[in-house]
């Protein structure tokens, strides 16, 4: 059974139609990508939920070495927590502002070389305050620029259920990050 949609109420002098099916595919105006979402809501909840528990379990993991990475300096912990807190709340405060026509994928690519550079730096750092603050900022940059990413694109792309699934999946990522490395002092 085909439907017909005419725009006569936009403009009387166009003749131009909408056409679409009933049975199997919906509107020509829904690409693959859109299509997909629309079909797999519990398959995209499941992936913010697994992105967020991520994202912040290695923030919180990072969060909780801080005084071990002071071990041996005369640096205040509050110092380093400031390190980590800061560039996550200017990106917060910017980047829907200055980010808005990037695309999604340049935005990930961006979370992914940050909070990997910063573990690295954080890792390899030795002894060097400056390398270790280094990493420091640029995990906080990282987790920040994919918080926002994620939570407009759970938002404004997929169901509501991926905007929950989103905010689950960090708090237990915040949670298994700080057991993991309390486990870890401990072994």
């Amino acid at each position: 059974m085909k439907s017909e949609i005419s725009s006569s109420d936009s403009d009387p002098d166009s003749d131009s139609t909408v056409e679409f099916d009933s049975g199997e595919e919906t509107y020509d105006e829904l690409t693959k990508a859109q299509s997909f979402v629309m079909a797999n809501p519990s398959q995209n909840a499941v992936s913010f939920y697994i992105l967020g528990a991520t994202l912040w379990a290695t923030f919180s993991s990072v969060i909780c070495a801080v005084q071990d990475m002071l071990a041996g300096t005369e640096r205040a912990t509050d110092f380093m927590l400031l390190a980590a807190v800061a560039p996550a709340f200017v990106i917060k405060i910017v980047s829907p502002i200055l980010l808005r026509n990037v695309a999604y994928m340049a935005k990930i690519l961006f979370v992914f070389v940050f909070v990997t550079t910063g573990i690295l730096c954080a890792v390899f750092s030795g002894s060097e305050l400056w390398l270790k603050l280094l990493g420091l900022c640029l995990i906080s940059t990282g987790t920040g620029a994919g918080e926002v990413s994620l939570v407009i694109l759970s938002v404004s792309r997929y169901t509501p259920n991926t905007m929950c699934s989103y905010i689950a999946g960090s708090g237990v990522g915040f949670l298994a990050g700080a057991l993991i490395y309390v486990g870890k002092g401990d072994a």
